[in-house]
């Protein structure tokens, strides 16, 4: 079965599950996703309990609440204040930028694409957070991103990495995430060679197909770790974004593409779009469209500029697969739309 008939089937069971809902969703990052050596990122010290003669304040004594880290097309992960998880952010060590643990904004208004959030004490075990507009079904299910393995190991001379090769998969059931239905799956990975079986590793993994979020887990994780990134993923949410008029333009040209079966010129903004929208890239036209899906337009943007891996599929399918879960007005409900890659 090809991947586009395998996501034409899950997508009408997601959209059973997504009904009413609509997601937002960014760019994989650059580089392969072999795990570097890390250290774990800086913790704030903790201040000595009062004496017995002093009496704190409840404004003393308040915890405060845990900031969210913002990730591109307005996902938020929210961590408790007591997880056993921590936002890794870039610099924390020596790292190249551009790498896939690379959190660091692109511009001052562009969000990160990509974010971790390690286990205290152990910088090798996580939880990767991945906006992936080209990303496909077969990809994921090779442990495969855009950029390279999900999963890898440092070999002992520190210098190489060896990729995890997958040797089972599991499907999940449909998990909600930030409000919208993701597909999961555990997968069994083994680092070869491995005489007798002991490089052998589980992980989880979660995908929301439309508004293209992928979720990782990555190192060895306990039973509290489980907790820990179970408690992160009922920690996502959503909010309103401004997304690029650029990717505006472009989801305009598909639909007066989709009603008269021509081809329309976009102006040069499917091109540009995703670069504007992730990299901070200049716009052709210039300003922002209030959105709360911007990561799904995004996503439908990406299956028509020649990069993603949608245009394989039939071009009235990817529409009406991907374009009802992006807001922007003007959705044809019986698409003719043109080979774009002619």
């Amino acid at each position: 079965m090809s991947a586009a008939a395998v996501l034409g089937v899950v997508a009408g069971a997601v959209a059973v599950g997504n009904s009413g809902t609509a997601g937002p969703a960014g760019h994989p990052a650059t580089g392969s996703t072999a795990e570097p050596k890390r250290t774990a990122a800086s913790r704030h010290p903790v201040a000595a309990p009062p004496s017995a003669s002093e009496s704190p304040s409840a404004e003393e004594t308040a915890i405060p609440e845990p900031e969210p880290v913002a990730l591109f097309g307005g996902l938020r992960v929210t961590l408790p204040a007591d997880s056993d998880l921590e936002f890794f952010r870039s610099g924390d060590e020596d790292t190249d930028a551009g790498s896939s643990w690379d959190t660091s904004e692109t511009s001052g208004t562009t969000a990160a694409t990509s974010v971790d959030f390690i286990l205290h004490g152990d910088p090798e075990t996580g939880v990767r957070v991945m906006y992936s507009p080209s990303l496909g079904l077969d990809q994921i299910k090779e442990g495969q991103t855009d950029s390279g393995s999900m999963w890898s190991v440092e070999n002992e001379d520190s210098d190489t990495v060896t990729d995890e090769s997958v040797i089972s998969t599991k499907d999940g059931p449909l998990t909600e995430v930030g409000g919208k239905k993701a597909m999961s799956w555990t997968f069994g990975t083994d680092v070869l060679p491995d005489y007798d079986g002991s490089r052998k590793s589980s992980h989880r993994v979660w995908w929301l197909p439309y508004s293209k979020y992928l979720l990782y887990t990555y190192g060895k994780h306990d039973k509290a770790a489980r907790v820990a990134v179970d408690e992160l993923i009922e920690g996502i949410g959503f909010e309103a974004t401004e997304m690029p008029r650029d990717c505006a333009d472009a989801v305009v040209a598909l639909d007066k593409a989709a009603a008269s079966g021509e081809q329309t010129d976009d102006q040069g903004t499917l091109a540009n779009c995703y670069g504007a929208a992730a990299d901070g890239a200049e716009q052709l036209d210039p300003g922002t469209v209030h959105t709360k899906t911007e990561a799904a337009c995004i996503a439908l943007v990406q299956a028509y500029n020649g990069y993603g891996s949608y245009p394989a599929y039939d071009e009235a399918k990817a529409y009406k697969e991907l374009r009802p879960w992006c807001d922007i007005p003007g959705a044809v409900s019986n698409p003719r739309l043109p080979d774009w890659a002619s």
